[in-house]
């Protein structure tokens, strides 16, 4: 990736790229998966050398919120003419399993998520009705 394209990443979109590089790494992704994601979201170059080699987990984020913007960020970069295919839901929902929730949690989440970019809702206005889907019950 351009030098100067990475100094203006988000974390969250850092930690994505990292993501995406790990679980190509540890054949989480297949080559296709990551070919999809290249062409798919803008911030995101990951070369066929970077699968060769074993890429360390990276830190992740304990936050709900800074879990749900990684998740929003992604989700609204994939999805195209009004909709989301079920290749990249599948592909969101592999690569965020290593964000430690539950996958059906995951699964409710990327499907809301998707109603509500597509109805125009900001991120933090998102959180505010799905956020319960990241944050441990009590009980």
């Amino acid at each position: 990736m351009n030098f100067f394209k990475t100094l203006f990443l988000s974390e969250e979109q850092k930690i994505i790229r990292d993501l995406v590089k790990h679980a190509a790494s540890t054949n989480m992704l297949s080559d296709r998966d990551v070919d999809i994601l290249n062409n798919s979201v803008d911030f995101l170059e990951i070369s066929s050398d970077s699968d060769s080699e074993e890429n360390d987990l990276p830190e992740i984020p304990l936050d709900p919120y800074k879990k749900f913007r990684m998740i929003y960020a992604l989700e609204e970069q994939l999805i195209r003419e009004g909709t989301i295919s079920e290749r990249r839901v599948s592909i969101m929902t592999r690569l965020f399993s290593q964000l430690k929730i539950k996958r059906e949690r995951l699964i409710e989440l990327v499907e809301y998520l998707k109603i509500n970019i597509l109805n125009g809702n900001p991120a933090d206005e998102a959180y505010e009705r799905l956020g319960y889907l990241l944050k441990p019950s009590n009980y």
